[in-house]
């Protein structure tokens, strides 16, 4: 799945005008996935690199908008983008 459509399945939850935008963050030591509502981070996935695998170390969603799939679209955007997560 793509980020533009992940972004438009939150935007038709939200309602909203504005859009969560979701983005890869990597480095040499682990990566992160985040969810950004205009400037906001409302979620974050964070996964370090061991072993040569990719393990998730956290995830988090703002309270306000838990349920609605977010943490999911991170972890799906994770998988698609970096491969399989332990």
């Amino acid at each position: 799945m793509t980020r533009e459509k992940i972004t438009e399945i939150i935007r038709e939850v939200l309602n909203e005008e504005e859009t969560v935008d979701f983005d890869i963050i990597k480095s040499p030591i682990g990566h992160s996935v985040l969810a950004k509502l205009g400037d906001r981070v409302i979620g974050k996935l964070r996964i370090r690199n061991r072993q040569g695998r990719s393990e998730v170390d956290s995830v988090m969603v703002d309270e306000p908008y838990r349920g609605l799939g977010i943490g999911k679209n991170l972890y799906r955007l994770a998988h698609d983008e970096l491969g399989p997560l332990y």
